[in-house]
């Protein structure tokens, strides 16, 4: 029992493909999408975003289905859940779209005074994909900060208070207070 206990603390910390492998780039197509607008259909570019908004809600799946499996808690595993999903969706998808989509759609019109040309055609879709590698260090903590307070002044306090004081547990199994 007690190897059993130990194997599941560690469990969870193993590889985590959403963010240690290479899926994790599917994040970022949405970014690629805004930053190559100008240059290919509308239909394109909301593809990478449901590409990006796949990646986050699998990434959201995964966390919420292990926290299940560690704790057996529907109240923990729907906060990792909301977690993960608003994390994901903030940090990975709406904000640096809206950003790469700003910086493209400024530096188009800054530059729409430029001859017909390379400089014309290519440069907001350069300066918007050239702005992607900084934002993991501009968002993130933005994003942690806010997710921080979010969790702990609405989500920790709304899952141990009363909004399942008629359900224990959702999915159903042992009857248990749980607290955090």
């Amino acid at each position: 029992e007690k190897i059993k206990t130990i194997l599941a603390k560690y469990k969870h910390k193993m590889t985590d493909i959403w963010r240690d492998t290479a899926i994790r780039y599917l994040g970022y197509t949405n970014e690629l999408g805004e930053a190559f607008r100008p240059m290919i259909p509308k239909s394109w570019v909301i593809g990478t975003y449901v590409i990006s908004t796949g990646y986050a809600l699998g990434d959201t799946a995964d966390k919420a289905k292990k926290e299940w499996d560690r704790t057996k808690s529907s109240k923990k595993t729907l906060r990792e859940g909301l977690n993960t999903c608003i994390w994901q969706l903030a940090a990975s998808v709406i904000i640096p779209g809206y950003c790469v989509h700003t910086i493209v759609a400024l530096s188009k019109k800054g530059l729409r005074n430029f001859k017909k040309g390379p400089i014309r055609k290519w440069g907001p879709t350069v300066l918007g994909l050239s702005s992607i590698p900084f934002f993991p260090h501009l968002i993130d903590p933005v994003v942690d900060y806010g997710m921080e307070n979010l969790d702990h002044y609405v989500l920790k306090p709304m899952l141990v208070d009363d909004v399942f004081e008629d359900s224990d547990n959702l999915i159903g199994g042992e009857s248990s207070k749980e607290t955090f």
